[in-house]
């Protein structure tokens, strides 16, 4: 069974300020992935936003409330 990540509201906020900010843009595209998670998109969603192969994302993540 896959892990499940929890991000705090905080956490998501850093998250989102560092896609905003970062200059590298691979740095950029794997905040970007684990970003849109953390939001609960799917795996097909990310990988047809980012480009990200299937093997480069993560399990399910899901967002504490």
């Amino acid at each position: 069974m896959p892990k499940i990540f929890k991000y705090t509201e905080n956490q998501i906020h850093e998250l989102k300020t560092t896609f905003e900010h970062h200059e590298n843009a691979r740095a950029i595209r794997r905040v970007q992935v684990v970003l849109l998670r953390a939001q609960g998109h799917s795996i097909k969603q990310v990988t047809a936003v980012t480009g990200a192969s299937k093997a480069k994302i993560s399990p399910p993540i899901v967002k504490l409330n």
